[in-house]
């Protein structure tokens, strides 16, 4: 897929740690999408607001509204994490 081909997605971040960061800086810088068009949801509550500040994001502590948000949802969680999560959102993924 190329960037001009995903249009105006919204971004869903479940995890925002280092490498959700770098991810989402690389999106912003790159213009694929602007912060409004970015959501990421995260354990913690201090990492969460780095990320709003630094990249004018939104941010959530529910993985399930994120995923909710987003058209694309990047699973940026610890490896054991990942079953539970998907567990907690698949109810709200839609295809497409």
């Amino acid at each position: 897929m190329k960037v001009e081909e995903l249009g105006p997605k919204k971004f869903a971040f479940l995890g925002g740690g280092i490498i959700a960061g770098v991810f989402i800086e690389r999106l912003l810088n790159a213009r694929v999408t602007e912060p409004g068009h970015v959501v990421a949801t995260d354990i913690n509550k201090e990492r969460l607001e780095v990320l709003r500040s630094q990249h004018h994001i939104r941010v959530l502590e529910s993985n399930i509204e994120g995923a909710r948000q987003g058209d694309i949802v990047f699973l940026a969680v610890p490896p054991g994490a990942v079953q539970a999560v998907v567990t907690e959102i698949a109810p709200v993924l839609r295809d497409g």
